[in-house]
C-alpha cells in the first residue's frame, strides 16, 4: 500500500502539540511547509530535549536510542506527537 501524505495545513498540524491521547493516526505522514515529510508517533520512554536524534518501529514508535528522526520539542513517555524526517524516508 502506498503512503498517503496530507498537507499540514488542511490537518491544523501543530508540530509542537503533545498530548497523552492520539489525535491522529499513529504512523500518519504529512509535508512540511518546507517540503519535509514528518510522521505521528508515539514516544517510547522520555525524550527530554528538543532536536534529539531517534528512530521510529514498525508500530510507530519513537525512542532516543539513535537514528536520523528529529523531533521538535521533548516528549514525555508514551505522549503522541509529530517527528520530522529526512528524505529518502527511512519509515519501515
Amino acid at each position: 500500500m502506498a503512503n498517503t501524505y496530507f498537507s499540514m495545513n488542511n490537518l491544523g498540524i501543530d508540530f509542537d502539540r503533545r498530548t497523552t491521547a492520539p489525535e491522529f493516526s499513529t504512523g500518519a505522514q504529512c509535508w512540511t511547509n518546507d517540503q519535509k515529510v514528518a510522521v505521528y508517533v508515539q514516544a517510547n520512554g522520555s525524550v527530554s530535549a528538543s532536536g534529539t536524534s531517534g528512530a521510529i518501529t514498525t508500530a510507530s514508535q519513537f525512542s532516543d536510542t539513535g537514528g536520523t528522526v528529529i523531533n521538535t520539542v521533548a516528549f514525555a513517555d508514551d505522549e503522541w506527537g509529530w517527528v520530522l524526517v529526512p528524505q529518502p524516508n527511512p519509515i519501515p
